[in-house]
């Protein structure tokens, strides 16, 4: 339990500066003086600053371990996995073993020093769940592939995510085959650059919950961002903004339930590259898009199977 929570806050504020100005929070970690006057120490700043994520996991009989989170990029003392047990045990490892049975819930702990979260729990077909408990940080901008291929996942809450500072999220939920839902209400883009791919193969994918927060406007790659969402029938996009987009192919290809979409302020540019932008779409959808916009004719073409 942090001991104060207010000055914590303060901290927080401080800390955004820093960021700004291309400088670590270490400057403030090791800052004594900033300490005192606030009245915390170390250990309450680290701790604050730690990611805290729960997962619910289930295995498969025929395997004898998997790893958890993906740490092929990272070692290991950049990360605390407790598993949810009575009482909690602290894993010294990575990885959880078959005959671990009672083990169906662990909490991730990412500690301060790591700078990305790019592919954390990709490929992880064990995961059902992910709920996002404490993040405070605003220095992480790579998220891309962060879920991609957790084929298993039903249920995910990014609610306490702070996503200001995110630039890239391409991939993020790519190949998510199980979610139906995912709602991005809290999620602020208004600084990402790549989207491409971003919920390509969510092929149970029902509903996608975005308002203003969700900002477009730095955006230059959309390719394929909802390509094989082939049971998503409504999205509104009126907030959507196209004015540095270079790469729209096949955005929206193969959504073939789409009943209806909002593109009616995504202005695109000539030289944007929509090529199959709307392929193996219905036609009634076609229609209705170049009602809304202007598009090059390419955009419309589906797919010529040799």
């Amino acid at each position: 339990m942090l001991r104060n929570v207010k000055a914590l806050k303060v901290l927080n504020l401080i800390m955004n500066v820093y960021i700004h100005e291309r400088r670590t929070f270490k400057l403030i970690n090791h800052n004594k003086y900033l300490q005192k006057r606030l009245d915390i120490t170390e250990e309450d700043f680290i701790n604050y600053y730690k990611i805290i994520i729960n997962v619910k996991i289930r295995k498969e009989p025929n395997e004898y371990s998997f790893f958890l989170p993906n740490t092929y990029y990272q070692s290991k003392k950049n990360f605390t996995i407790i598993a949810e047990t009575k009482p909690p045990l602290l894993l010294k490892r990575n990885y959880i073993a078959l005959h671990e049975k009672k083990i169906n819930k662990v909490r991730i702990i990412i500690h301060e020093n790591v700078q990305t979260l790019k592919s954390l729990f990709q490929d992880m077909k064990h995961i059902e769940e992910i709920n996002f408990i404490r993040y405070n940080r605003l220095d992480i901008h790579d998220v891309s592939n962060l879920f991609k291929n957790c084929t298993s996942l039903k249920k995910i809450n990014l609610g306490k995510i702070k996503s200001d500072n995110f630039t890239e999220i391409s991939g993020m939920f790519e190949g998510c085959t199980s979610l139906k839902e995912i709602d991005l209400s809290n999620f602020k883009t208004h600084n990402v650059l790549t989207m491409n791919s971003t919920f390509s193969g969510c092929t149970s994918l029902e509903n996608i919950i975005i308002n203003s927060n969700f900002n477009t406007s730095q955006v230059w790659d959309m390719s394929c961002m909802f390509q094989n969402c082939n049971k998503l029938r409504f999205l509104d996009l009126v907030n959507f903004n196209a004015t540095r987009l270079r790469l729209a192919y096949c955005m929206f290809n193969n959504c073939s339930s789409l009943d209806f979409i909002n593109l009616s302020n995504f202005a695109i540019n000539n030289y944007a590259n929509v090529k199959y932008m709307f392929s193996n779409c219905k036609q009634s959808i076609k229609n209705h898009v170049q009602k809304q916009i202007t598009l090059d004719s390419e955009a419309f073409l589906d797919f010529v199977k040799n």
